[in-house]
């Protein structure tokens, strides 16, 4: 059985395998962006088939906390095309500085998290921007592409820079 929705508040998309366990039949899709020693946003972003979005953000980002946005039924479907298409190969696991799927590394860029919760399971990734190689490339374009969506649907994703006083 699936995986009740993630509760409001929580940093990161829960745990997921890479594979087509839930890649036909996605019920929730959940993408989070972190942090990185700039201002890069950090949000979460949880889409369910009946079109509830849900938008967390916690620091660097133009909409601050947790907040349910307008249902977007086509959001929903244009994000599982991303998901479930045999053209669009996952990488075959996280692709994180301690991974051996991360070639070469460069630091100081965000990590992203991706989780497709369906009906047989739950599939996803977590990728640290700063990795390359084959699979950093796959990452990479599913990240790219979900980010161009909601992007398209008005979610914001772009970093905010803080106003500070200049001394």
């Amino acid at each position: 059985p699936a995986r009740p929705p993630a509760t409001p508040g929580t940093t990161t998309p829960g745990p997921a395998t890479p594979g087509p366990v839930a890649a036909k039949a996605p019920i929730i899709i959940s993408f989070s962006a972190s942090t990185c020693y700039g201002w890069c946003p950090d949000f979460t972003v949880t889409v369910t088939k009946n079109g509830s979005v849900t938008y967390e953000g916690r620091a660097y980002t133009a909409l601050m906390g947790v907040h349910q946005l307008p249902r977007d039924d086509a959001l929903f479907s244009e994000l599982s095309a991303i998901v479930t298409s045999d053209s669009l190969p996952w990488p075959a696991g996280d692709v994180m500085y301690s991974s051996p799927l991360c070639q070469m590394m460069m630091s100081d860029l965000p990590e992203y998290r991706l989780s497709v919760e369906g009906e047989t399971g739950t599939r996803g990734f977590a990728y640290y921007a700063g990795c390359s190689g084959p699979h950093a490339n796959r990452a990479r374009e599913i990240v790219d592409r979900v980010m161009t969506t909601l992007r398209a649907h008005n979610i914001p994703t772009e970093g905010v820079r803080p106003e500070a006083p200049m001394r």
